[in-house]
C-alpha cells in the first residue's frame, strides 16, 4: 500500500491509500480544495518526482476533482501527494 497525502489547499483525497498489487492498469484519486481558486495547477507527486501536472481555470470546494494515474507509476512509490499550485494573475 502507498499512502496518499494532501497539501494545505486540498481538504482531502480519496482513497487515502493506493493498493500497488492488482491487475488494474489505472487508479483514480478524488479530491476537493479548501477554498475557491482561480487559475491553478494540480500536481501529483510520486515521492519528490512530478507524475502529473494539470492546468485548471478554476477550482471550487463544491466540485469533486479527480486525476487518473497509471498503476505502474505508483507501484514503486513510497508516498503520493496531491498539491495545488495557485498561479499568479
Amino acid at each position: 500500500k502507498v499512502e496518499v497525502m494532501n497539501s494545505p489547499l486540498v481538504s482531502y483525497v480519496c482513497p487515502q491509500f493506493v493498493n500497488t498489487i492488482g491487475d488494474d492498469e489505472k487508479t483514480e484519486l478524488f479530491f476537493r480544495v479548501r477554498k475557491p481558486l482561480g487559475k491553478s495547477r494540480v500536481l501529483v507527486y510520486k515521492d519528490d518526482e512530478i507524475l502529473l501536472s494539470l492546468p485548471k481555470i478554476r477550482l471550487a470546494p463544491s466540485e469533486m476533482e479527480s486525476v487518473v494515474l497509471k498503476r505502474a507509476d505508483v507501484r514503486t512509490a513510497k508516498k503520493i501527494s496531491v498539491v495545488i499550485q495557485e498561479e499568479e494573475a
